[in-house]
């Protein structure tokens, strides 16, 4: 993909994968104490937590942030913003996301108090 954007656009595109034997957060710091750091970087909200304060770009004047409340905030700073998320639940169009905000919906704790069939 990234090969196919380049040569649409003119515009060089690396895309690097994390290492498995260190953390997102350890290669992030790495890229930056060597004065060469990643323009976009996508990692779990965790490692926006641990990143924000010292390494990313406040986004809260951006014109679309007005427009969500589900960014990342930290020390007041909106850092992250997640470009995918889980649709709401199906039998409660009304209630929270489930997943998103940490609370069941209706219907997902209706569903976990039912019993489950003997084997």
């Amino acid at each position: 993909m990234a090969k196919a954007y380049t040569e649409k656009t003119g515009v060089e595109v690396e895309v690097y994968n994390a290492d498995t034997d260190t953390t997102v957060a350890s290669q992030v710091a790495t890229r930056y104490a060597s004065n060469d750091p990643y323009t976009i970087t996508m990692v779990d909200a965790k490692d926006i937590y641990a990143l924000a304060d010292e390494y990313a770009y406040d986004l809260s004047n951006e014109d679309w942030a007005s427009h969500t409340k589900l960014g990342i905030t930290v020390n007041g700073k909106l850092a992250g913003f997640p470009f995918i998320q889980q649709p709401p639940c199906p039998r409660s169009a009304n209630r929270s996301l489930c997943g998103l905000c940490g609370r069941a919906c209706a219907g997902v704790r209706a569903a976990s108090r039912r019993k489950r069939p003997a084997r």
